[in-house]
């Protein structure tokens, strides 16, 4: 799995109820990310983060906004997928 990843969203890989890998964060400074826009001074060729994860069948693959990472704790989102 590639991603290029920016900002306050997240990334999470998780095997067998287990997160094997959770994006941070990226802020210029507290509670404020780096963000695109058309204002914005953060370009995806200067501040995007490449990630680069091996991943095997059955792996779940979840991309949030901030909104969920905000809001529910890393064993919420375990909880959530065993329902």
């Amino acid at each position: 799995l590639r991603v290029a990843h920016v900002g306050d969203c997240c990334l999470y890989l998780i095997r067998d109820r287990e997160i094997v890998y959770r994006s941070e964060e990226m802020q210029h400074r507290f509670n404020y990310p780096l963000q695109l826009g058309p204002l914005s001074p953060t370009t995806p060729q200067q501040h995007a983060q490449s990630i680069i994860l091996p991943i095997l069948e059955h792996d779940v693959i979840i991309l949030s906004t901030d909104g969920m990472s905000d809001n529910l704790w890393d064993e919420d989102v375990i909880d959530q997928l065993s329902r």
